[in-house]
């Protein structure tokens, strides 16, 4: 239990790291509340069997409404402005996520690849 708790922490924290890093990148950094918000906005919608889209769409939606209810940092903005501030920042995130996922997919299928091989050599002969 306490390493399942730690390790959902950890994945939270890089969440939060790289969505804050996102917006940093797109000129508007958050305050760690509202950047909270978002993040958890960003991981209910990965509940859904194809999250693809909806995440990027709960960020926009969730900076919205925040902008909307005038929360730190993002309170000067239209609402306008505010969704399209979060939906370039899931799309961003997204994008962070595929570089590392691809990446380390496909090294890891090859090394998979090479096991099964070399097992199967090993009980065919």
């Amino acid at each position: 239990l306490v390493l399942g708790v730690s390790l959902r922490l950890a994945d939270v924290l890089v969440w939060a790291m790289r969505l804050a890093l996102v917006f940093v990148v797109l000129g508007t950094p958050l305050p760690p509340t509202v950047l909270a918000a978002v993040v958890a906005a960003m991981m209910l919608a990965n509940l859904l069997p194809i999250p693809i889209g909806a995440t990027e769409w709960m960020a926009g939606g969730a900076v919205a409404v925040l902008a909307m209810s005038g929360a730190a940092g993002v309170a000067g903005l239209t609402t306008q402005q505010a969704l399209a501030l979060g939906l370039a920042a899931g799309v961003l995130s997204r994008a962070a996520e595929l570089v590392v996922a691809v990446p380390i997919g496909l090294v890891c299928s090859m090394l998979v690849a090479r096991r099964l091989a070399a097992r199967n050599a090993r009980s065919a002969a």
